[in-house]
């Protein structure tokens, strides 16, 4: 059986949202160190991130569930190539690397406000 909607979905999900986490470290250790007033914005870098780690909890577990292996094969300036396994299939994926920043801010834009990626897909996981 061939890799289904769902599991691309999920393959997607294991590309970006361990950018996301990267990403919300990073402004998390940069506020700490510039601001003065950075409590207020810990506390939101912070709320984000545990909705973060709870997706990536779930990610996990279903991959492990479904055996699916995403792993970086290669990366330039240009693009980022990521290859998965999927029970017996396997596939590569290029990624435009502007276009990943674009999606890793959208991610973040919405786990900045509390919501999740996409609640529905996760919730029924």
């Amino acid at each position: 059986m061939p890799v289904t909607k769902d599991e691309l979905t999920l393959i997607h999900y294991a590309v970006i949202l361990p950018l996301v986490r990267k990403s919300f470290q990073r402004s998390r250790i940069q506020a700490e160190q510039s601001l003065s007033l950075h409590e207020p914005y810990l506390t939101l870098i912070d709320e984000a991130l545990a909705l973060v780690h709870e997706d990536l909890r779930t990610l996990k577990q279903e991959q492990q569930t479904r055996s699916i292996r995403v792993y970086k094969i290669d990366s330039d300036s240009t693009f980022s190539e990521y290859g998965y396994v999927c029970g017996r299939y396997e596939g590569q994926n290029r990624y435009v690397n502007t276009n990943l920043k674009r999606q890793t801010s959208a991610c973040m834009e919405r786990y900045l406000h509390g919501e999740r990626v996409e609640p529905d897909f996760f919730n029924n996981l």
